[in-house]
């Protein structure tokens, strides 16, 4: 199944389409749309020019090599790979909380009755201690839930209440940490990157922003947010005092105390005054 959209990264569109014209950034998205959906783009011209909506010059076309755009194609693999380790990830969990990658009662596959069988299990021995057990039931009598297939067996019931109590007993497994697919972090990368006030290094940027997405704690919400406040807070400051964005996020600087992000002799001066601090006439 083809996701129904793909992530778009304004910085970099505008970066590579400085050249084009309005007509030809047109014919370009439009294109970049249709490989999405169709896996290429067309080869006749007739056809080109009707997805398009126009003459397509050769400088669009050598943005689609073999009728595909590469970078387009390398984030439906990284999207596949996602959605595919998703589904196995699904399927290991299924096998250790339930014993089968299907079915939640862990009931094996092929059992005799439409409804599921349960096994049969000996009842446990009584206990010599006659002493009442000080931890409460967690599964009243009133409460319990027969199924259809079991017609009410006594020996059958004592078997569910007993099969529903060993599962309340075992330990649940916690969810597994939530995983972001790296072309996500890219396109948060891309827009805090756009938001830090120097722009100056944009790989190593951008990889010390990834590698910030990817610690406890630190969603693409809160690092712009940090980022925004940043900005406002050396707006006018000399750029020489403001440090490279790799280094701002790889040494955490958006956990410090704003208060401490700008020095009192890196301030801008006051209107009116001189570098000196003499007041202008």
């Amino acid at each position: 199944m083809n996701n129904p959209c793909f992530p778009f990264f304004p910085s970099d569109f505008l970066a590579s389409t400085m050249a084009m014209s309005t007509e030809e950034q047109g014919a370009f998205i439009r294109l970049l749309s249709h490989q999405w959906n169709a896996g290429c783009i067309p080869e006749s011209e007739d056809q080109l020019f009707r997805v398009a909506g126009c003459k397509v010059t050769e400088l669009v076309r050598t943005k689609f090599p073999n009728g595909k755009n590469p970078r387009l194609e390398k984030i439906r693999q990284e999207q596949e790979a996602y959605r595919k380790a998703r589904s196995e990830a699904g399927v290991k969990g299924n096998v250790t909380r339930w014993g089968s990658p299907s079915n939640r009662n862990g009931i094996a596959e092929g059992s005799p009755s439409d409804h599921g069988a349960i096994a049969k299990v000996s009842p446990p021995s009584p206990s010599p201690d006659p002493s009442p057990d000080p931890s409460p039931d967690p599964i009243p009598r009133s409460l319990t839930v027969i199924s259809p297939s079991l017609n009410h067996d006594e020996g059958a019931e004592e078997t569910l209440v007993a099969r529903i109590r060993a599962d309340l007993k075992e330990p649940l497994t916690p969810p597994p940490e939530p995983f972001v697919p790296r072309n996500e972090r890219n396109g948060a990368a891309h827009i805090i990157y756009g938001l830090y006030p120097r722009k100056v290094a944009k790989p190593e940027a951008l990889r010390a922003i990834e590698k910030a997405l990817t610690k406890p704690g630190v969603t693409k919400e809160f690092l712009m947010e940090r980022t925004r406040a940043y900005a406002e807070a050396v707006l006018g400051t000399n750029p020489t005092f403001i440090p490279h964005p790799s280094r701002w996020y790889s040494e955490e600087r958006y956990n410090d105390d704003p208060t401490t992000w700008v020095r009192e002799e890196d301030k801008p001066a006051p209107r009116g005054t001189s570098f000196g601090g003499n007041k202008l006439d």
